[in-house]
């Protein structure tokens, strides 16, 4: 699905903060799977820009193919309209209606009002603008009563981002405001150097009411220059929020400090009073100094926090929630307006078609759902062909991507079984996708290995049209040689050597995921078709640096916890961690978590029982990528114990995306991207020299903060929002006809 924001409110070099709450939910929004653009009028610079954004508009809209417009002011509404009768379009319009100003008295207007302003403040003109939207978004339920409203309508106010705003020690949060740690703090946040937003806030009656409690031993802290990210540090900081406000239409900061569960005092604004609700220590004042002080005394008097972040997600006001509401809203207005989404929403009028095929389970695989989102935040329609696992349906829509899953289930057995596993997957394939390619015609097709001949799956597609991608996650003749323990000259791995080759000539383009790749096709397999080495990093939406304390000498519960997640399988070395714990158990407090599933966990919880290291060494199995990330966070250290050196260190990057120090194989592979000083390298299989990093780690908490540290410097060139411009390059060029040149730097 298509959707295009129209508003007046978004952050801008001068105003950082202005309209926050709409990015927010555009972001939110995206990570859902929906394609957003943006068009902003600032009207807020100059009001004429509402007409002169005309042009542009009928240009945006004219080569956009929008699904939908949502639009995010009234005054946004009149140059859509206009745009949208020179074009001839039939789009559907959402508003969602924040204006708060509509709910101002008369009698807190001022007498010398200007034209402009008169304008601003007009109900008729909003309701004008209202009355030519398919639907409404209200984001509280005074402003459908006080315009009269009968449009179709749902009231939805903006969500808060509780991984943002989220209960921190207050006086944590005050040592790093450099903030006295002995006075009660109370925080207004909104801007008082403004003149306008000071009279709209109700900062004139808050000073009285600071006359009021002038021997009271309080600090007070007001906003403006305080940036979105550091907000929750002042309101975790504070013993009480104020809110005075003429008028509000459903303000974000109770939003916030419900979630910090910080105390609160506020005028009966826009929906404040229901959102508070009857949440201990936030209370509702007259707009009087001496109740608003009377307040404050009693919120100080609480002393303690609120439980207002359960009833923030009671109230299901958590930011990704309100995005999958919005997206029903946005189906339910397509149907309404009898607009058919024929593939189920995700890939109405989207520019280009690729299919995406994969041995691996969807969404499960974190690097092909990587590279899926990416394209279709790019506009392209995505299809995905893979395995099914158990309890996977066969069909279904994935944030807007469509899923075909194969009835087909690998076990890790011997080399024969591989082969098998691989010819079947690949004949299945063909089928499908030569069915498909008849109904969809791709532009283009992915291929992701293993195994590399499944390139030819894409046969009929390519003959008639469509440009074939191989992307080589693995490098199979390799892998397969040290897997089963067989030389370079062996007939099995020369058999596969001879189809890497011809894989790679077959393509119209290779993707890599190292330079040792890159360097081997070019050199050995002389592979002509151009090649682009895209490492494979996690997408930091994901995995991203968090607040962590390096420098603990060791977890909570005495153990140093060091971790290791993915597949589990012989060849990424997790027996030879296992020795290593073994020959650590006795002279430290270790523990190793092992999570992820695959065939050869019985072979290493058998070795563990040998060892005896089985209260050591916990198997933690698959989890959520919520648990994983937060398991990852709170491990003192992560290996990477990789036995052959052409596989791709993806769990590596994964690792130092998250800032935690790593004991990584000594391997070209790796040792190309990180040094000595980000990476702790043992000998590859040698569990006595792990063992010796390990302990070395344990008993030097600076050296793990500084590899943590290092590592994640070196990180920062090789992110996947750096990364992700030569994947998108690849498919731009290659479809747009141009030549796509071999990109390894």
């Amino acid at each position: 699905m298509r959707v295009l924001i129209l508003t007046n409110m978004y952050p801008t070099t001068e105003y950082p903060f202005y309209g926050i709450f709409v990015k927010e939910q555009v972001e939110s929004l995206r990570e859902e799977g929906i394609f957003v653009d943006i068009f902003f009028i600032n009207g807020r610079r100059n009001k004429l820009n509402y007409f002169l954004a005309v042009p542009r508009l009928v240009k945006k809209l004219g080569f956009g193919h929008y699904d939908i417009v949502h639009a995010h002011h009234t005054y946004c509404i009149y140059p859509f309209w206009i745009a949208k009768s020179i074009l001839g379009l039939k789009i559907p319009l959402i508003l969602t209606f924040h204006e708060g100003e509509a709910l101002k008295s008369p009698e807190l207007m001022p007498r010398d009002i200007n034209v402009v302003s008169k304008l601003v403040y007009s109900k008729r003109i909003k309701k004008l603008a209202v009355e030519r939207v398919d639907f409404l978004i209200s984001v509280c339920r005074d402003l459908i009563e006080v315009l009269n409203l009968k449009k179709r309508s749902i009231v939805k106010p903006p969500g808060v981002n509780l991984e943002l705003f989220k209960p921190v020690n207050k006086f944590e949060c005050r040592r790093k405001l450099n903030l006295a740690k002995d006075k009660k703090i109370v925080f207004f946040p909104a801007d008082i150097e403004n003149p306008k937003t000071r009279t709209e806030k109700g900062f004139d009656i808050l000073q009285s009411v600071f006359a009021i409690l002038r021997r009271d031993n309080i600090l007070l802290i007001t906003g403006g220059s305080i940036s979105h990210q550091d907000m929750p540090l002042y309101m975790n900081a504070s013993d009480v929020v104020v809110q005075t406000s003429n008028f509000e239409a459903s303000p974000m900061v109770i939003k916030e400090a419900m979630a910090c569960n910080v105390p609160i005092v506020s005028t009966d604004a826009g929906d404040t009073k229901e959102i508070i609700g009857n949440t201990e220590g936030c209370y509702i004042c007259e707009r009087e100094p001496e109740d608003i002080a009377r307040k404050i005394r009693l919120a100080l008097n609480y002393g303690k926090r609120t439980n207002g972040r359960k009833c923030i997600q009671e109230l299901g006001l958590e930011i990704q929630q309100i995005a999958k509401d919005i997206i029903k809203t946005y189906k339910e207005c397509l149907v309404n307006c009898k607009i058919t989404d024929k593939h189920n929403y995700g890939e109405v009028r989207r520019s280009k078609k690729v299919c995406i095929v994969r041995r691996a389970y969807y969404p499960e695989e974190t690097h092909t759902r990587r590279n899926v989102e990416t394209l279709f935040q790019s506009g392209y329609s995505i299809d995905v062909i893979c395995e099914r696992d158990t309890n996977q349906l066969p069909c279904e829509v994935v944030k807007g991507v469509q899923v075909f899953r194969l009835p087909i289930r690998h076990k890790r057995r011997g080399v024969l079984r591989y082969v098998l596993e691989y010819i079947v997957f690949s004949l299945w394939v063909f089928i499908k996708l030569t069915w498909l390619y008849s109904k969809k015609k791709y532009d283009a097709i992915e291929i992701e290995s293993m195994p590399d001949f499944l390139v030819f799956a894409g046969l009929i597609p390519k003959l008639l049209g469509s440009k074939v991608i191989l992307y080589l996650f693995e490098d199979m003749p390799e892998l397969m040689a040290s897997k089963f323990c067989l030389g370079s000259h062996n007939f099995i791995i020369k058999l596969f050597a001879l189809i890497e080759k011809l894989s790679a000539n077959y393509a119209d383009h290779v993707i890599v995921c190292h330079e040792l790749s890159h360097q081997k096709l070019v050199d050995k397999r002389k592979v002509k078709t151009p090649i682009t080495v895209i490492l494979n990093v996690p997408d930091e939406g994901v995995f991203g640096l968090s607040v962590r304390d390096v420098n603990r000498t060791h977890p909570n519960d005495g153990f140093f916890t060091f971790i290791h997640h993915g597949t589990i399988t012989e060849n990424y070395g997790i027996q030879v961690i296992i020795e290593a714990v073994s020959l650590l158990r006795n002279q430290i407090p270790i523990r190793l978590k092992i999570f992820g599933k695959g065939e050869y966990g019985k072979t290493l919880k058998d070795l563990a029982k040998a060892l005896r290291v089985e209260k050591e060494v916990n198997f933690m199995g698959y989890v959520s990528q919520e648990k994983l990330l937060e398991e990852i966070e709170k491990a003192d250290a992560g290996v990477v114990a990789l036995l052959n050196e052409y596989q791709s260190p993806n769990k590596l990057f994964e690792l130092v995306a998250m800032g935690k120090p790593v004991i990584a194989s000594l391997l070209q592979t790796i040792r190309q991207h990180f040094n000595g000083n980000s990476l702790k390298y043992f000998r590859v299989g040698d569990a006595e020299n792990l063992a010796s990093c390990i302990l070395e780690l344990y008993r030097n908490p600076s050296q793990r903060a500084s590899l943590g540290t290092n590592a994640s410097k070196i990180y920062e060139k090789y992110r996947w929002s750096k990364m992700k411009k030569r994947y998108l390059k690849v498919y731009e060029e290659l479809l747009s006809g141009g030549k796509v040149i071999c990109n390894s730097k």
